[in-house]
């Protein structure tokens, strides 16, 4: 059984910076001679963006295949486990970088439009652009790639930042065509439901709990979370917590045992019902499914 392996931020030039941006051509070809192999199951410790185009494909990420087309911005955040599926015929950029980046070259004003990026995987991973946006956008990352190769260090960061900006915030504004008020006091809440549930999901699993500490009742955070993710609150938190699980389980040298009292669970047996109920698949089973 062979463990899915955790991939760090590497880049040879610029080490500091904490950015790296290259063609998916290029990208293929570092593909094809390092280990692992991008096609198989890893885990990132960094922010990736994949930005399609031409072609189209598909790609793995937290276990779900997404398909993807001309015009997709593929977002891949920290502690995601994904796998590559690239072809000869896409063409587009990937851009990799750190959360130190993001801490040293982003103003506090930033981070509200850059979030959903960031924070727990909360929406679908890819934001599709139309032919004009595209034609728009296709510069800026010309100028990134430009940008990024010079030799000339000055002002360098500052630049980079602010043509990774324009990207982000033009596809934040395209998503937010696919999100109800999402400047609205009940899409605060539930933002803060999210940062809540990251946070205590191993010493509860009761939407009551999460409400009371929210200071709402049940039947409003059970309100909020179905306009914003058609589930109920329950069901948020059994698939944070399913996912958490999953991640977890793709460490093969993870005892079964032992995560299942990570999670929160009392006892492994509860953690495997728990388990099997959601997936229908048991925790050992699951495990020997991604393992191939």
């Amino acid at each position: 059984m062979e463990h899915i392996p955790d991939i760090n931020f590497r880049q040879k030039k610029s080490n500091e910076m904490g950015f790296e941006i290259m063609s998916i051509h290029d990208f293929r070809l570092r593909g094809e001679v390092v280990e692992p192999k991008i096609s198989t199951l890893h885990r990132v410790h960094f922010h990736l963006l994949m930005f399609f185009t031409k072609g189209s494909g598909s790609h793995l990420v937290d276990f779900k295949s997404y398909d993807l087309k001309k015009g997709d911005l593929l977002i891949i955040t920290k502690e995601q486990v994904q796998a590559f599926n690239l072809n000869q015929e896409q063409e587009g950029y990937i851009i990799l970088f750190t959360d130190q980046f993001l801490n040293k070259n982003l103003s506090q004003g930033d981070y509200f439009a850059f979030y959903r990026f960031f924070a727990m995987s909360k929406y679908p991973p890819i934001i599709g652009f139309d032919e004009k946006e595209l034609v728009d956008l296709t510069p800026c990352m010309e100028g990134m790639v430009r940008e990024y190769n010079r030799e000339d260090n000055f002002a360098k960061v500052e630049i980079v930042r602010s043509l990774l900006k324009i990207l982000l915030l033009s596809a934040e504004r395209m998503a937010r065509h696919n999100i109800q008020q999402p400047n609205s006091a009940e899409f605060k809440t539930f933002m803060l439901f999210q940062n809540l549930l990251s946070k205590e999901y191993t010493k509860t699993r009761d939407a009551i709990d999460y409400a009371s500490t929210l200071n709402i009742s049940y039947r409003q955070l059970n309100d909020i979370c179905k306009e914003f993710t058609q589930k109920t609150a329950k069901a948020v938190i059994d698939g944070f917590v399913i996912l958490e699980a999953k991640r977890k389980l793709s460490q093969i040298d993870l005892p079964i045992k032992e995560i299942s009292y990570s999670l929160g669970f009392d006892e492994p047996t509860n953690f495997v019902k728990y388990f099997k109920k959601q997936t229908r698949l048991s925790p050992k089973l699951f495990r020997e499914q991604i393992s191939g």
